[in-house]
Formats: C-alpha cells, sequence, structure tokens
C-alpha cells in the first residue's frame, strides 16, 4: 500500500506509545484499508482496520459515454473510454458481446 505522510489532509500524532493517524475532514476518497506497521530489531506486527464513509450516495452515472458505433481498420487499436461519477466511486467492468473482458487479453487502464 501506499505509506502515508503528514499534510494537511492526514496528521500524525505520537504521544509516548500512543500513535495516532487523524483525518480532520473525512471524504469519500478517504475510504479504504489503512493499516499501522511496528517494526523493531526483534520483528515488525501491524494491524488494519476498513474505513468507509458514510454520507450523501450517488448511483453511478457516466460522465463521458462510448459512441455508439466505432468503425476501426482490423490490426489497428481502438481506445473505449468512459468517465462515471458516483458516490461511492463506482467500479467499472468491461464486457464484450455480455461476456466479461479479460484483462490478459486487452489493456485495461484505470486512472
Amino acid at each position: 500500500g501506499n505509506v502515508i505522510h503528514e499534510s494537511e489532509d492526514f496528521k500524525i500524532v505520537i504521544q509516548g506509545d500512543l500513535c495516532s493517524l487523524l483525518i480532520p475532514e473525512v471524504l469519500v476518497q478517504d475510504e479504504g484499508t489503512y493499516m499501522a506497521r511496528a517494526v523493531n530489531p526483534a520483528g515488525e506486527a501491524s494491524t488494519s482496520a476498513v474505513l468507509r464513509v458514510e454520507g450523501e450516495m450517488r448511483p453511478p452515472t457516466f460522465i463521458k459515454k462510448l459512441d455508439n458505433q466505432l468503425k476501426v481498420k482490423e490490426g489497428r487499436a481502438v481506445l473505449l473510454e468512459v468517465m462515471v461519477d458516483g458516490c461511492p466511486k463506482p467500479k467499472v467492468k468491461w464486457f464484450m458481446d455480455e461476456e466479461p473482458v479479460m484483462s490478459q487479453d486487452y489493456d485495461i487502464i484505470v486512472d
């Protein structure tokens, strides 16, 4: 995972043996699994928690949709792009003729 560094979004507080991560204003994009890892010469230990943000829920909507029809010459590349909004952030899955597209067959890029 990503190491969290102190910023205006995340405050790290250490008071003796108590180590805290403070998120002053929780946003939907803060959802995820958080882990604390302690390391010393004798070994390491970790603990984790899943943070879910409750708030306004919005169903998925496509901000950028696919064109209804595409023509491309055989052997050429084609780029199919969508942009989606929703709360919590929706997961996008690709299908071809109702069958899931497997990423080993195609390059699937997620931003």
